[in-house]
């Protein structure tokens, strides 16, 4: 599916997430992913934005970049530039919620740009694994 990406640019508000959540859902629905993972799917974009807002200044943007692989996986990017420029700490509770979400979850920092990457697939077998270390932990 290479040449299918799409990227959107929005402004650091949450009044446009609306639009991430639904070019997330879109895409999910293009590779068909069961009703309940595209909902997970949405939750995570819309987490992983929330988490941008939260240290970008509203004149900013965010930018969302959906691209699907050839397996059916989905690479998700959401990125801005932050006041502070630090990743998130994986102990958060957001950070939890990401992880339970999608299979995995990153984020890099630098020169001040903030870069949340996310990883899902159709089905849940390898859900929330790599993202975190503690297998006890129930999505």
């Amino acid at each position: 599916m290479s040449g299918s990406t799409v990227r959107l640019e929005l402004p650091a508000s949450s009044g446009y997430l609306v639009l991430a959540r639904a070019a997330a859902a879109a895409m999910c629905a293009r590779l068909d992913y069961p009703l309940d993972r595209l909902e997970d799917v949405k939750l995570a974009v819309d987490e992983g934005c929330t988490l941008l807002l939260s240290d970008t200044d509203s004149d900013r943007t965010i930018t969302l970049v959906l691209s699907p692989e050839d397996d059916g996986r989905l690479a998700i990017s959401l990125a801005a530039t932050t006041r502070h420029g630090k990743a998130p700490k994986e102990s958060s509770f957001a950070w939890t919620v990401l992880s339970a979400l999608v299979d995995h979850v990153s984020a890099s920092a630098h020169n001040g740009r903030l870069t949340i990457s996310l990883t899902a697939s159709r089905g849940d077998a390898t859900r929330g694994v790599a993202s975190r270390g503690d297998a006890s932990v129930a999505p």
